[in-house]
């Protein structure tokens, strides 16, 4: 089977990794597969097809690619692309397949209400990464298949379970520097617990417009010393096993991938309810998910995790255990080619 990723950007973000570890997944199963990057890319990859030129340009030569390599499925993994995957099915026989990696609102936010409504409609088929794609839009009844994220890393589950207030406690967080993603809100939460007492040091990892804002924010609270901004990577791994806990607060999301990441390594999650995480995260269980955005309620995980060792491993563990049973490569690939089978 010969398979077409169409995607709108390539960085360094979630979606961008995901985007790889199909296309390497679909590749080992012995499909032959390509990316198609429709606007702009910071990573220079041999198996990127670059779309060139303006709109009908970009159609023209995505169709001749089509034609020529004789893809079977073209799957969008870009929401306001979904439309064009449904115009290439039109002139060629690829079968087209489009989807929902964010959440709608925020998606309907970002569009006109007609292009968001035409981009949900065609194709037929659509995928999503969580099953919580349609908060606050459940009068949207279309049939939308589930299709999780895949986890690969090769390191295996290596944790010290060694914390107390009295060592230094290394926290974490990962994501692009968008209003949406509210680092203000880690920023206080870190304050919240240095004058607790608690030694702690927090790293954040990735780029983007509030850049300045947020370290304006950390040098006004005079914590330049225990929180660290530093510009997104692909060698996130060692980040993740060097951490004690991972922070995540965004509003909106589609399912957070470095959540999914960091639980794979045993990361201990305190996280906003965003996304499809209450589908994966029980709370006491494998980590910590919280309706609200108050100090407070954080710190008391916090520190109870702090506090209660076999409480922390408990959740470690049954973290990586989450991940490896549920968002493996096979996993995932088969539940793919199931999906385009229907």
């Amino acid at each position: 089977m010969k398979i077409l990723i169409l995607t709108g950007e390539i960085g360094y973000g979630g979606q961008e990794r995901q985007c790889f570890n199909l296309f390497n997944a679909l590749n080992e199963s012995n499909s032959r597969c390509k990316i198609f990057v429709w606007n702009t890319f910071d990573i220079d990859n041999d198996d990127l097809i670059i779309a060139k030129g303006n709109f009908f340009e970009k159609i023209i030569q995505l169709r001749s690619i089509i034609k020529k390599e004789k893809f079977d499925v073209i799957f969008c993994m870009t929401y306001y692309l979904n439309i064009i995957s449904y115009l290439m099915s039109i002139t060629t026989k690829v079968k087209p397949i489009g989807s929902i990696r964010n959440n709608l609102h925020v998606m309907r936010s970002e569009m006109s209400f007609l292009f968001f409504i035409i981009n949900y409609i065609f194709p037929k088929k659509i995928l999503s990464n969580s099953k919580n794609y349609n908060t606050n839009f459940n009068c949207l009844t279309k049939k939308i298949y589930y299709l999780p994220n895949i986890i690969n890393f090769k390191s295996t589950l290596k944790r010290s379970y060694n914390i107390s207030k009295d060592n230094e406690i290394k926290t974490l967080s990962v994501s692009r520097l968008f209003k949406v993603k509210n680092i203000d809100f880690i920023i206080d939460l870190v304050n919240y617990i240095h004058l607790k007492g608690f030694k702690i040091n927090h790293c954040h990892y990735g780029n983007g417009p509030e850049l300045e804002h947020l370290k304006n924010k950390i040098n006004d609270l005079g914590l330049t010393n225990i929180f660290q901004i530093k510009e997104a990577t692909t060698d996130i791994e060692k980040s993740y096993i060097n951490s004690d806990f991972l922070f995540h607060s965004s509003k909106f999301e589609g399912m957070p991938n470095v959540v999914l990441e960091a639980m794979f390594f045993g990361v201990p999650i305190i996280s906003s309810n965003c996304g499809g995480l209450s589908s994966i995260i029980k709370n006491g269980f494998n980590g910590y998910i919280l309706s609200n955005f108050n100090l407070e309620s954080y710190f008391q995980v916090f520190n109870k995790l702090v506090i209660k060792k076999e409480l922390y491993t408990k959740i470690s563990i049954n973290a990586n255990k989450t991940i490896v049973n549920n968002f493996s490569k096979k996993t995932v690939v088969d539940r793919f080619k199931k999906i385009i089978n229907k």
